[in-house]
């Protein structure tokens, strides 16, 4: 196969959308599912998500106990999906999209009703 060809059918049978979600998590809640599941289900072109577990400790939850309950989530979530632990998500989403850029990429976050800290 000569290069435009390997470049279009590349182009047509491996297009990526990924959607990246990412938190401290300290814990993941039904709520932080429900926005991996409702981002999924309003955007059905992603193909799978990479969830990022921030590290530190918040009311003596560590990093490998989210990870934990995000890996028993896991089943609910209906694409392919990796948890990832991260130091910083935000770092993560920087690296990812210069690493990625002509992958289509969303960016999944979550807002708690009633709560100006997440606004």
């Amino acid at each position: 196969m000569n290069g435009l060809s390997e470049y279009l059918v590349d182009s047509i049978i491996k297009e990526q959308t990924t959607a990246l979600f990412g938190g401290g998590f300290k814990p993941p809640t039904k709520g932080h599912l429900e926005v991996v599941l409702q981002g999924i289900k309003q955007n059905p072109d992603i193909t799978d998500i990479k969830i990022l577990v921030g590290s530190g400790v918040r009311d003596g939850i560590t990093q490998d106990q989210s990870y934990g309950i995000w890996e028993k989530y896991q089943d609910l979530i209906p694409i392919q999906s990796e948890i990832i632990k991260t130091t910083s998500p935000f770092t993560f989403y920087k690296e990812y999209l210069k690493s990625n850029p002509d992958d289509k990429t969303y960016i999944f976050m979550g807002a708690r009703e009633g709560n100006e800290g997440d606004d």
